[in-house]
């Protein structure tokens, strides 16, 4: 017998709703298992929780060595601490230092000033001598020729 159209459309669509079904039931189981790990993994961590370590004794081991290294950065924290005091101090030295250097400075361009001044008066009373004498001279010829 031939099978119509139809019923071989539905024995297809059948087949691909089995497989669906399959699928799902895989998604579920797979879901359930992941389910299953995280309610064991939160048992032995409630249990380890609950329990006292075994590790006890090295604890203390490590509580020594945890004190020992927390004497240790408080020794390397006062040593910091007297650098940078050390340097604050320094520093402050320096900017007296650099305070007097820089007074030193003004006052040496002011002098060089002052130096500059007398001798720009200097030079101008030269040149009001020269041109003193020269209109006297000027003047004396004049006379000499009149």
């Amino acid at each position: 017998m031939r099978r119509s159209v139809f019923e071989r459309l539905a024995r297809l669509e059948r087949q691909a709703l089995d497989q669906q079904r399959l699928a799902l039931a895989r998604a579920a189981a797979d879901h359930g298992a992941a389910e299953a790990r995280e309610r064991e993994l939160f048992t032995v961590w409630s249990e380890a929780l609950r329990t006292p370590p075994q590790e006890a004794p090295a604890f203390g081991v490590l509580a020594s060595f945890t004190e020992a290294s927390r004497l240790e950065r408080r020794k390397f924290r006062r040593e910091a601490e007297a650098h940078a005091a050390a340097m604050q101090r320094l520093l402050a030295e320096l900017r007296e230092r650099m305070a007097e250097i820089k007074r030193f400075e003004l006052l040496a361009e002011r002098q060089a000033a002052r130096e500059r001044e007398e001798e720009l008066r200097r030079w101008t009373c030269e040149l009001d001598e020269l041109a003193a004498s020269r209109s006297s001279t000027t003047a004396s010829r004049a006379r000499e020729r009149a």
